[in-house]
C-alpha cells in the first residue's frame, strides 16, 4: 500500500508517516514561521528531518537558497522526495551529515540565517520510541543542544540570526548556551495550546553579534495556537504558511 500524502500547509504536501513521527507537524511550522528571508540570502536547517521547515520557508521566500542538513539517511531520502514533490529542488539542497562535523559544502560564516528543531530530550528523559529513527530525532542520542548551537554559531555570518524551537524546561540552558557561543537571544515566544494552558514550546531568535552591535532587551511574548472563537487562530495561520509578524532582522548584512 502506498504511503499516505499529508498536507504540511495549504500549498505543500509531504509523504509518509515517518515524516510526521519525526517532527513534520506544528513544531516545524512554528520554526518556519520565525524565518523571514529576502532574495539572495543563504539559509541552513540543521537536523532537518524530512525538510518540513525548509519547505515552508522556501515556498514563501523566492530567491533564497536553503541547505538542509540531516544525519539519518532514511530522512535525507524523504527530504529529497518531498523537495521534488513540491517543485523546490532549485531552492533546497538536502545534505547527509552530522552537525558536529558538517560536510565541507556547509561552510563557516556563509549563512544569513540558521534554524533548527533539535532533539528535545536528554538521554534517559522522555519516553523512548521503539522506532529507532524517531528515537534519534527526539532524544539526544548523538548531537546535543550544545552541538547544534556550536554549529549554528560557526555557520552564521556576523549579524546573522539563529532560530530554535524547543521545550520550555530547556530555556535556561538554551539561553546560556547561545550566549556562551556569541549568539544573543532577542526574541522569545512562549507557545500555549490555548489560553489558560501551560507553555508547550518556546521559539527563540538569537543574533550573532559583534562589539559593534547593540541588542535590545529580550522581547518575551505569549502565543496561543488556538484562541477566541471567530478569529483566525495561530494554527490556521501556520497551516497557511505565513510567518510570525515581528521576527525581522536586527541588522543588515
Amino acid at each position: 500500500m502506498p504511503e499516505k500524502v499529508w498536507n504540511l500547509t495549504r500549498r505543500l504536501t509531504i509523504r509518509g508517516d515517518l515524516c510526521r513521527r519525526t517532527g513534520a507537524s506544528v513544531d516545524s511550522r512554528l520554526l518556519a514561521a520565525l524565518v523571514q528571508a529576502t532574495p539572495g540570502e543563504r539559509l541552513a536547517e540543521l537536523g532537518a528531518g524530512c525538510a518540513a521547515a525548509s519547505l515552508v520557508v522556501a515556498d514563501r521566500s523566492p530567491g533564497v537558497l536553503v541547505d538542509a542538513l540531516e544525519l539519518q539517511p532514511v530522512l535525507v531520502q524523504l527530504a529529497r522526495e518531498n523537495i521534488q514533490r513540491n517543485n523546490l529542488a532549485a531552492t533546497i539542497q538536502p545534505w547527509a551529515g552530522d552537525v558536529r562535523r558538517p560536510p565541507p559544502v556547509i561552510s563557516s560564516g556563509s549563512y544569513h540565517q540558521v534554524f533548527f528543531n533539535p532533539p528535545y530530550f536528554r538521554p534517559g528523559e522522555g519516553r523512548l520510541s521503539p522506532d529507532p529513527v524517531r528515537s534519534q530525532a527526539r532524544c539526544e542520542m548523538t548531537a546535543t543542544l550544545q552541538d547544534f548551537v556550536l554549529c549554528a554559531a560557526d555557520l552564521l555570518c556576523p549579524g546573522g540570526q539563529c532560530h530554535v524551537v524547543h521545550r520550555p524546561e530547556r530555556w535556561a540552558e538554551m539561553a546560556a548556551t547561545l550566549a556562551h557561543n556569541g549568539l544573543t537571544p532577542w526574541r522569545l515566544f512562549r507557545v500555549h495550546p490555548r489560553p489558560n494552558h501551560p507553555v508547550a514550546l518556546i521559539l527563540v531568535t538569537a543574533c550573532k553579534t559583534t562589539p559593534h552591535h547593540t541588542i535590545p532587551p529580550l522581547l518575551d511574548t505569549p502565543l496561543f495556537l488556538d484562541g477566541a472563537s471567530g478569529e483566525e487562530s495561530l494554527s490556521q495561520q501556520l497551516f497557511a504558511g505565513r510567518p510570525l509578524g515581528d521576527t525581522t532582522r536586527l541588522f543588515p548584512f
